[in-house]
């Protein structure tokens, strides 16, 4: 079992990779979006109408949310299709349904999906509409990808002192405790006794991490329940805490060979 933890721990590093990956990968398709929404407007430039001037766009009083056309090429037909084109096939675990109208929704938001959802030309208010609520979900994404790289960190550091005293254990294990000396149980006692200390260290500033935030221009993303959902679909014990399910494993392994030495210990007083 104890050979197990650090298995689980190379798991949970694994599903971290894979979110991070993600996050690049929709990071990209929102890039690559957004360069097809500028192309549409620079091929679109300024139309012209049925008195022989120019449309620059839509007045004051108009909303993003017309979506009544007026001649001009059915642009939001086109943006929908790069949508679906470019970001739907990256995200197909972060929405209910994963269906384009779902995605679209999720990611820009109610407002541009439903001033999407007609046909027309690509109004000024609309484009900046889907500029900016393309760099509000690139903040979240960032926001999300620095959560990610610290919780590597942290994996990271935990696999590490995992490790080391599992490889300890093991050495140790090799040397009957009726082999031993008194000094040399002690030391052991003492050894194993150092390891649950950290353990509950590490368990402390691993709930301090889970209780926290991080930020990043102006997006923060909660731990606990991020973590809950990034962990929740392992099949793993203690899935969804799997940093402080396998401290608290090993910890109670250290108690259990602590009993054994005090035990040792004891006979030989």
């Amino acid at each position: 079992m104890v050979l197990e933890l650090a298995t689980r721990l190379d798991a949970a590093t694994e599903r971290v990779r894979e979110e991070r990956r993600a996050v690049v990968a929709e990071e990209d398709a929102l890039d690559a979006f957004s360069e097809r929404v500028e192309d549409l407007v620079t091929a679109g430039g300024n139309r012209p109408v049925a008195d022989g001037g120019v449309r620059t766009g839509m007045t004051g009083a108009e909303s993003c949310l017309d979506t009544a056309g007026s001649g001009g090429p059915d642009e939001r037909t086109a943006v929908r299709e790069a949508f679906v084109d470019l970001v739907v096939p990256v995200v197909p675990d972060h929405v209910e349904d994963g269906s384009p109208a779902t995605v679209l929704r999720d990611e820009l938001g109610p407002e541009v999906a439903g001033a999407l959802a007609g046909e027309g030309p690509l109004t000024p208010p609309l484009r900046t509409a889907i500029r900016e609520s393309v760099a509000e979900r690139r903040r979240e994404l960032d926001a999300t990808a620095v959560v990610l790289d610290r919780e590597r960190e942290q994996l990271d550091g935990v696999h590490e002192t995992v490790t080391t005293a599992v490889e300890w254990l093991r050495a140790a294990d090799e040397t009957p405790l009726s082999a031993l000396g008194f000094d040399a149980l002690r030391e052991r006692h003492e050894r194993l006794a150092r390891h649950r200390e950290r353990c509950d260290a590490l368990a402390r500033e691993r709930q301090s991490f889970l209780r926290g935030t991080t930020g990043r221009d102006g997006c923060r993303v909660t731990h606990e329940p991020f973590f809950e959902y990034l962990y929740g679909e392992t099949d793993s014990p203690g899935s969804a805490h799997p940093v402080l399910a396998v401290l608290a494993e090993f910890a109670a392994v250290c108690a259990d060979c602590q009993r054994a030495v005090r035990h040792h210990l004891t006979s030989r007083g």
